[in-house]
């Protein structure tokens, strides 16, 4: 007798209920998932076109995707009329927008809540992290000084309210009634870049040095500067002797780890790796909360700091965020007066980018793509909420007058 095996209707039915809830399971977890939303601060033509590359070439690749989201102000000093082109010609209006602020800050509004105050909240409420630019000086007498001859302030609304915001998100001020907004969100990231550091530095109480060449090294002349090492120098004064063929005001240099990094720095991985510095001032005293993990090699200019409480904020001095870096055609400078690769080569220095310098680059990008990623799952997980982007709710971007 052939005995005929029949499923049990039971158990049948229960394959199927877990088959259903996997497949609920799926469903309610892609509705869940969004790209992380990233603040880019003064989103320039040319800044917004280095940080879409890296996105674009998966440098800067959180796991879910991307938005990014420019923030600027209307009395700033650079126009955003080619930015938004940027965005329109590159295709890129599903995942890039502009918000513009509106209403000039005055100095003494800085350091406490003002007009400006609700719109940063919401859209740090509706990021998941942020990246602080490069730029011009920092006033002096905001940070308690009298301002040097070399100084060159050409852009004071900006920084008024950079520093308005970065004080926001990590206080630190002496006698400032502010509750830093990382205490209720301390995994977002902020990786401050070059003036970005410094307004890190400045916003929680810090001060700069106003000219590293002559206050750090005793330098008055350019030829002082080009006789100083390599490795003392933090940016290319050449062009000021004469005109020189694709000539960059930049520099490339070593820099030394001396304190702990959000990424394994300390295992030797990276050595001293190259970076691209275009700055003449510094930090000198720093802020409240901050640490100096990176130094120049010579041990005289700091090169980057974390926050000791908010352990997602890092500023460093330097500028890792040009393409360039990861192009093997083009991160090898040329020596002066040879011709130059692929057209544009990054500097009159015959040094360039060595493989660990590369590595310590891309994983830094990776280090802030994992924070993104972790924090915009903890929005979704019962953190913050997770609104519309800002460019939803906030006045369409226009050009600044």
């Amino acid at each position: 007798m052939t005995r005929i095996h029949r499923p049990c209707p039971v158990m049948l039915s229960w394959k199927l209920v877990r088959v259903a809830l996997l497949g609920l399971a799926v469903i309610v977890t892609q509705a869940q998932a969004r790209p992380a939303r990233l603040l880019l601060v003064h989103p320039t033509r040319a800044y917004l076109e280095n940080v879409t590359t890296l996105v674009v070439r998966k440098i800067l690749a959180p796991a879910g995707g991307i938005e990014i989201v420019g923030v600027y102000h209307e009395l700033e000093k650079s126009c955003y009329e080619p930015a938004l082109q940027l965005i329109a010609e590159s295709g890129y209006s599903s995942w890039v927008s502009l918000v513009k602020l509106e209403g000039a800050l005055r100095p003494d509004e800085i350091w406490r809540p003002n007009h400006l105050t609700g719109t940063l909240r919401t859209l740090f409420d509706r990021s998941d992290g942020a990246i602080f630019t490069g730029g011009p000086d920092i006033p002096a007498y905001l940070y308690g000084q009298r301002t040097s001859l070399l100084a060159s302030v050409e852009d004071p609304q900006r920084h008024f309210w950079e520093l308005s915001f970065m004080h926001l998100l990590v206080g630190g001020r002496s006698g400032s009634s502010v509750r830093p907004w990382l205490a209720e969100r301390p995994a977002y990231p902020i990786l401050a870049i070059c003036l970005g550091l410094q307004t890190l530095n400045v916003a929680a109480g810090g001060t700069l040095v106003q000219d590293v060449p002559s206050l750090i090294y005793g330098c008055s002349t350019v030829e002082q500067v080009e006789a100083l090492p390599e490795e003392s120098r933090h940016r290319d004064y050449s062009p000021q002797l004469g005109p020189r063929p694709r000539s960059r005001p930049g520099w490339l240099h070593s820099i030394l780890f001396t304190g702990p990094w959000p990424f394994a720095v300390e295992s030797g991985l990276y050595g001293r790796p190259t970076v691209l510095s275009l700055h003449h001032q510094a930090v000198e005293a720093p802020g409240a909360g901050l640490r100096i993990v990176a130094t120049s090699v010579d041990g005289k200019v700091p090169e980057a700091m974390r926050h000791t409480r908010f352990d997602r904020v890092l500023g460093v001095q330097f500028h890792p965020e040009w393409p360039g870096i990861f192009e093997p055609a083009r991160r090898l400078a040329t020596p002066a007066g040879k011709p130059a690769v692929d057209g544009d080569p990054l500097l009159s220095q015959s040094r360039g980018f060595d493989a660990r310098s590369v590595a310590f680059h891309r994983d830094l990008y990776r280090w802030l793509a994992r924070c993104l990623e972790e924090q915009a799952r903890t929005d979704r997980n019962g953190g913050t909420a997770t609104p519309p982007r800002p460019d939803q709710v906030e006045e369409p971007a226009r050009p600044a007058r």
